[in-house]
């Protein structure tokens, strides 16, 4: 009986042995399976740059903590290089392989100045919270391709771009900045700049825009109308030494959250007009040299209701500066009038004054006055003899051109003057007739007149 109760436990134990085995040779081959699909799914993140000059060069910041796990120089695998090379062309192309997915850009080419052209379309940034510094100090760097580079998960842009001083545009179209806190100095001495488009920037989390544009010297226009502001605390500087700028729209600005603006206009010489309606400035507010060197003529142009929170600029070598609301900058004049067409400059969009309706919109006379609009409030025609592309601001054609295409909300003078919208009825052009029209077209075709008209239906006579 004894020996029964053995063999029983044997057996136990040498099941319980075998489940044990079977279990830890799957999980290994579970982790097998997971690694080997990870290693085909995965794939490498590739950067390619342009760099000048014979000799040694760095062309990734010692301090970035991934090393290359693969350079190639002028198409030929280089084993020696890791973060720096020996080049013997004037100009190499060098490709540059990461094998680790990548969770910061901190200082990647921080101060490598003989970089001319980075492209970074087969980067993987999808883990990236930090872009600090990445462009930073890249003095001769003249063109990024970021393709579709995903900024969703960054944090922290800044000095982004510090001293990118041979840039003259930046597509920064793909950026998502939702989750960015912080913008100190992120163009700070891009001093070749020209235009940049950040109209699309969410700034719904940043904190700090300290320096943001400082030392642009060439940048002319900056739309950041649509920033939101509710959470920054300093603007210090974030123009200042703009010369070239002109006019800035920050009607939208909330400075609730602010402390200092110190600096923020601080010698943007030809700055004329500055847009104020929402700023809130409280009696601890840092506002020391906010406007000193601007334009003797500078116009703030406020809503009357926060006229006595901006009083503290005339203490701050701002005592020129004339507070008025309803003002327009006169593009052409460099100076700001009640009307554009005080001037030559007579089309009015967005608070400026042009000579023609900028690209992409379209004039309307109302009260005999020539306004802007991106798109038509009710139909456009095309004037015959200037070919420019006016709205009309009533649900009818102007004189002689009385015929409307439904489909395109065009003004013509005949129908027939587009082949697929010759049908007419009722002063509106169609490609067919509409429901339960017919066409007349045997005698009209004759003068190339097509027109439509309503059924005949015989009635019963009594």
């Amino acid at each position: 009986m004894k020996e029964d109760n053995q063999d029983i436990l044997v057996n136990f134990a040498l099941k319980r042995l075998l489940k044990l085995i079977i279990l830890i040779n799957f999980q290994n081959l579970l982790s097998y399976l997971t690694t080997t699909l990870f290693v085909f799914s995965y794939k490498p993140s590739i950067i390619t740059l342009t760099m000048k000059e014979k000799g040694t060069h760095s062309f990734i910041n010692d301090t970035f903590n991934l090393t290359p796990f693969e350079v190639k120089v002028n198409g030929e695998t280089n084993g020696s290089c890791q973060k720096s090379c020996y080049f013997d062309k004037e100009l190499s192309n060098i490709t540059i392989k990461f094998d680790n997915q990548i969770d910061s850009l901190e200082n990647l080419f921080n101060g490598m100045s003989n970089i001319l052209e980075i492209d970074l379309s087969n980067l993987d940034t999808s883990l990236v919270i930090n872009m600090s510094s990445m462009f930073s100090q890249c003095y001769n760097l003249k063109k990024i391709i970021f393709g579709k580079i995903n900024t969703s998960k960054v944090e922290n842009m800044q000095e982004l771009f510090h001293n990118c001083s041979k840039l003259t545009s930046i597509d920064l179209s793909n950026f998502d900045t939702s989750s960015v806190t912080n913008m100190y100095s992120m163009f700070r001495h891009c001093e070749s700049l020209i235009t940049i488009d950040i109209s699309k920037f969410n700034t719904q989390r940043v904190e700090n825009m300290c320096d943001l544009f400082a030392f642009c010297y060439k940048l002319r226009r900056i739309n950041v109308s649509n920033f939101n502001t509710s959470k920054v605390k300093t603007f210090q500087g974030m123009f200042c030494y703009c010369s070239e700028l002109k006019s800035l729209d920050l009607s939208n600005f909330d400075t609730s959250s602010t402390t200092t603006i110190q600096g923020m206009f601080d010698f943007d010489q030809s700055l004329i007009f500055i847009k104020l309606n929402s700023f809130k400035i409280n009696s601890t507010t840092n506002t020391n040299y906010t406007c000193d060197h601007t334009s003797p003529n500078l116009v703030i142009c406020i809503e009357d209701n926060v006229t006595q929170n901006l009083l503290q600029f005339g203490n701050n070598n701002c005592s020129d500066i004339c507070f008025k609301s309803n003002i327009k900058i006169d593009l052409k004049l460099n100076k700001c009038v009640e009307y554009c067409n005080e001037s030559d400059f007579k089309y009015e969009y967005n608070g400026s004054c042009y000579e023609n309706c900028p690209n992409g919109t379209y004039p309307q006379t109302i009260d005999n006055y020539l306004k802007c609009f991106a798109e038509c409030p009710y139909y456009f025609y095309i004037e015959k003899n200037t070919g420019i592309k006016y709205c009309t601001d009533n649900t009818t054609c102007p004189e002689d051109y009385n015929k409307l295409i439904n489909e395109t909300e065009e003004c013509v003078n005949h129908c027939d003057e587009y082949e697929f919208h010759k049908y007419e009825f009722e002063n509106m052009c169609y490609n067919e007739c509409p429901e339960g029209l017919i066409k007349v077209d045997d005698y009209y075709s004759i003068i190339n007149k097509y027109i439509c008209k309503p059924s005949c239906k015989k009635k019963n006579l009594i």
